[in-house]
């Protein structure tokens, strides 16, 4: 059997099952009523096979009043309608009231003959046509109320990825204006040395080449670990330690379980890329860059990197492509869970602190970072 035949299956046994349940429901009035009023038995039984075969009547004109709202619908209002379903009303329930004496004449005539069929159906809908017309415009409700509310459904799942579709299509134009940012800036610093230092400017173009070959990497997945990370800003350090000629230090202060820790791909780079070029490349005796990682209460991480300064730091978190960027991705990535703020870390010290939710990756990774460990001269560890 299809799937299509299953569930169609099971819908149809769910239905005789509610329309069952319904006729169960209202026939338990004989019971009652022979307790209260001292009727003998086979009149409640007769009582509750009526109601049963009355409401799997209306089992059976279930779908055609479906079908009915749905070619007529009253949602948005319509005057021609309204007008079909007050014609149509009176017509399907005389016709389920036909069905269900038809059901139901044998349980008490045992036979069927026209003429007593007619007076019976007569006596019926003297008895029944108002909760039958009744029972034609809830069944029109529920229809109606059901249709909008998979509307309603069917629109906020359409909203939602649009929402997502949108969100995707924004971070991957900010990883797309961060790539060649980077380039640009990275082979600036190779070409301060082509003339001073060939040598050392052949080892940073080539350092740029595998740079690129990892960022283009990182910037396929959409993700990475802290230890990857770190790895990838230390061969960008290597460029900048070229070309500042020792005047470059760097410490990580990285836990080491906190190293499987994943981030959006190439969120660090240009958080250490402001931090030179905006404060230790000012400095005529260089400076000290520190990457810090720390677990906080709630399943949450914070980065720090902070960097000395040539003058007190203004705490602006800055228009340009770097700081700017990492704070879009982090919004569109976490919403309000992802937080950039800048701050003082000392007088000519600047400090720039990421915090977002903590996910480890399932793989740990190879790379080690000790807790305390600092880049002498510029060499790191």
């Amino acid at each position: 059997m299809s799937a299509v035949s299953s569930r169609r299956l099971r819908a149809w046994s769910l239905g005789a099952l509610f329309w069952l349940g319904l006729g169960l429901f209202f026939g338990s009035q004989g019971p009652f009523a022979s307790v209260v009023l001292g009727r003998n038995a086979s009149e409640w039984r007769e009582v509750l096979a009526s109601w049963v075969v009355h409401w799997l009547a209306w089992g059976l004109f279930f779908v055609p009043v479906s079908r009915l709202a749905r070619r007529f619908p009253l949602a948005p209002f319509s005057w021609r309608h309204l007008a079909v379903h007050l014609v149509a009303g009176p017509i399907v329930s005389t016709l389920q009231l036909a069905v269900m004496e038809l059901g139901s004449y044998p349980i008490h005539a045992g036979t069927l003959d026209a003429a007593g069929y007619s007076r019976d159906l007569v006596s019926e809908l003297g008895i029944h046509s108002h909760l039958n017309l009744l029972t034609y415009w809830v069944i029109l409700g529920a229809v109606v109320t059901f249709d909008a509310f998979q509307r309603s459904r069917a629109e906020q799942l359409r909203a939602s990825r649009l929402a997502e579709l949108l969100a995707q299509a924004e971070l991957a134009a900010l990883r797309m204006q961060l790539h060649p940012h980077f380039l640009f800036n990275s082979l600036h610093t190779a070409a301060e040395l082509v003339h001073e230092n060939p040598n050392a400017a052949e080892k940073s173009l080539l350092g740029l080449a595998d740079l690129l070959r990892r960022a283009l990497h990182a910037g396929e997945r959409g993700e990475t670990t802290l230890a990857e990370e770190l790895e990838f800003v230390d061969g960008y350090l290597d460029l900048e330690r070229a070309r500042l000629e020792g005047r470059l230090a760097v410490s990580y202060r990285v836990p080491e379980e906190l190293l499987a820790a994943r981030l959006p791909s190439l969120l660090l780079q240009p958080l250490v890329e402001n931090a030179i070029r905006h404060g230790i490349a000012q400095r005529p005796q260089g400076g000290e860059i520190v990457l810090a990682a720390e677990r906080l209460a709630g399943d949450r991480l914070r980065i720090d990197v902070d960097n000395d300064t040539a003058e007190r730091p203004r705490l602006i978190a800055g228009s340009g492509i770097g700081l700017a960027n990492v704070r879009a991705r982090l919004g569109h990535l976490y919403g309000e869970r992802g937080v950039l703020s800048v701050e003082t870390a000392a007088p000519l010290r600047y400090r720039v602190r990421l915090e977002l939710p903590l996910e480890l990756a399932a793989t740990p990774s190879s790379r080690s970072y000790p807790a305390t460990a600092t880049a002498a001269a510029g060499v790191p560890t």
